[in-house]
């Protein structure tokens, strides 16, 4: 009895072992750059004082992020929807899902989500301790 019992077990965990070793984690880069979707190369913030945030955004249908700046790197997924990013002086930006991003740096931009779904991303930081992911600029 004990040895048929050894001898499922044995199967049960040989079979569990053979499906787990047939699961293989997949790695797609997304983004790999050193210089944002306008060019300028992204240099970090140094000392004992810097904060990494992660946030999920969602910009409904019409909605817009207002014109603001970032003062350090920030990047982004777009998981859902598009959103049409304008900078003064330049054409608009389209950004489209399954698009990865590096924000622009000290840039004035306004992204609007002019489609009829929410624009959904996630956007990754590594900025300073108690200072706001942008800058928000009234009356632009």
């Amino acid at each position: 009895m004990k040895k048929a019992l050894a001898n499922m077990l044995f199967t049960f965990l040989s079979i569990v072992g053979y499906s787990q070793s047939n699961n293989k984690i997949v790695i797609e880069p997304l983004l790999k750059t050193d210089t944002s979707y306008g060019g300028q190369k992204l240099v970090y913030p140094s000392g004992d004082s810097t904060e990494t945030t992660l946030a999920k955004v969602i910009v409904p249908p019409g909605a817009s992020t207002d014109w603001h700046m970032h003062d350090y790197p920030l990047y982004g997924y777009l998981i859902q929807g598009e959103l049409t990013v304008e900078r003064k002086g330049y054409p608009p930006f389209l950004m489209k899902a399954g698009s990865a991003y590096a924000e622009v740096i000290g840039t004035w931009h306004n992204g609007t989500n002019k489609g009829k779904v929410d624009c959904v991303f996630i956007v990754f930081s590594t900025g300073v301790r108690n200072h706001p992911l942008s800058v928000k600029r009234a009356g632009f």
